[in-house]
């Protein structure tokens, strides 16, 4: 049996490319999801409050449709909360330590060092350069600026090494719920 070899035009590194992508788009759905919940939990009084829930701001608009109903739901709740953080991303370190206190008081990235046995500055660092790198590829075609035509370099290692680091962090920030 004869054996294909490269199709033209696709470049294999691009399976990389996009597992590298679609693992830092799951820690920003899974902070999304997480966050929503929590500040449900927060809602309905199963969960204690935090500073930046208490400054979380919904529409007054919202308010007032809902301002007298008969009954208490969590629906239009959730679905402000939705429409408001949906313009947000959880990617980098920061937004995800603003994210995380929306639903807990807890440091987030003291907690992770110190379960990872790592310094918080460098879990940030880490998690800023998967996140710069998942940028270059989703916004930049993962284009290399010093050697015109090229791209850089990507390795199933790198590609491996990123998605375990982002399932350690979202495994402790998990436990932390």
């Amino acid at each position: 049996m004869a054996t294909l070899g490269p199709l033209p035009g696709i470049d294999p590194d691009d399976i990389l490319r996009s597992a590298l992508v679609f693992s830092v788009s799951a820690l920003d759905t899974y902070m999304h999801d997480v966050i929503r919940e929590g500040m449900l939990d927060i809602f309905t009084g199963s969960r204690p409050r935090t500073k930046s829930y208490d400054a979380f701001m919904i529409s007054l608009a919202t308010l007032h449709a809902h301002l007298g109903a008969a009954t208490v739901t969590t629906i239009w709740i959730e679905q402000e909360v939705r429409r408001i953080l949906g313009f947000r991303t959880f990617q980098k370190s920061e937004k995800i330590a603003e994210g995380f206190s929306l639903i807990s008081d807890s440091k987030l990235f003291s907690t992770l060092a110190s379960r990872m046995r790592k310094r918080a500055e460098e879990i940030r660092k880490e998690l800023d350069v998967i996140v710069d790198r998942r940028n270059k590829i989703a916004h930049e075609a993962d284009l290399d600026g010093t050697l015109p035509g090229s791209r850089w370099p990507i390795t199933t290692a790198d590609v491996s090494n990123a998605a375990n680091f982002i399932e350690r962090v979202v495994n402790v920030a998990h436990s932390l719920l």
